[in-house]
């Protein structure tokens, strides 16, 4: 279970000391900055807040900014727990997705395959989100991403073709969509599919500032569809295989009862 406390980095200090925060999981410790300071004499440390009184309106406010990292070390910790298929959520899981919320994540410059990299790991994490939904991105989304990702670097491997933000564009979606039918034999529909992982990947990248292209909304960068025939059984074809004997069978009889129960 996840404990959660403040105390003061000199409690004894005469002027204005950090204010840390302590999580404790799975017998490890973890101290993380609040980038708040007070003075000693303002400190409450049963309550682990400041003492407020009329007049300071900043200890109150500080007092909700505490408690609000409380609730965000909290709520990381249950929503892995929620993502984490069993796997149990470590703190170093807690401190990414915080200082992702707190906007604390240095802005470091990222190519095209390095951007692709970071959103599936944060998909994995747990720290992004589907932002129509706000519910995590489904492994099966991720496994998607995962194969769009293998087929760009292959594709970039042939001809030793140098691929960044601003290579996306009509001549590589021509080019690429020609690989995924000839060389890597896709169907039309799921060429459709990593064309539009490929358009969400340049409009996350625009609304974050690591791209500036946006050749990608270009009404000719279009993503592919097909109409595809369903197949199925009717009722009537249904109940024939239903009503088939296939006692002298029973591995076929069980089977077959599989099969229409699914």
């Amino acid at each position: 279970m996840l404990s959660i406390n403040f105390y003061l980095r000199e409690p004894q200090a005469e002027m204005e000391t950090p204010i840390i925060m302590r999580l404790v999981l799975h017998g490890g410790k973890m101290k993380y900055s609040t980038e708040e300071r007070i003075n000693p004499r303002h400190w409450d440390p049963d309550r682990q807040r400041a003492k407020t009184f009329k007049g300071n309106a900043h200890l109150l406010e500080m007092n909700v900014y505490l408690e609000n990292l409380y609730n965000l070390a909290v709520t990381a910790y249950r929503e892995f727990q929620h993502v984490q298929d069993g796997r149990r959520p470590c703190l170093k899981d807690i401190k990414e997705y915080m200082d992702c919320k707190l906007n604390r994540v240095a802005q470091v410059k990222l190519d095209f395959f390095g951007f692709f990299d970071k959103l599936i790991a944060q998909s994995q994490s747990g720290v992004r989100l589907n932002p129509q939904t706000g519910k995590p991105i489904t492994a099966n989304t991720i496994r998607t991403y995962v194969t769009t990702l293998r087929h760009l670097r292959e594709f970039g491997g042939t001809g030793r073709r140098r691929l960044d933000f601003n290579d996306i564009n009509l001549r590589f979606y021509g080019e690429y969509t020609e690989y995924l039918m000839k060389t890597a034999k896709l169907s039309t529909n799921t060429i459709g599919k990593h064309m539009q992982i490929i358009k969400l990947i340049m409009n996350e990248a625009l609304e974050m500032g690591f791209n500036t292209n946006i050749s990608h909304k270009n009404r000719r960068f279009v993503v592919l569809r097909e109409k595809s025939d369903s197949i199925y059984l009717n009722k009537n074809e249904l109940g024939e295989i239903e009503l088939f004997d296939l006692s002298r069978h029973p591995k076929l009889e069980r089977v077959r009862d599989l099969f229409l129960v699914g």
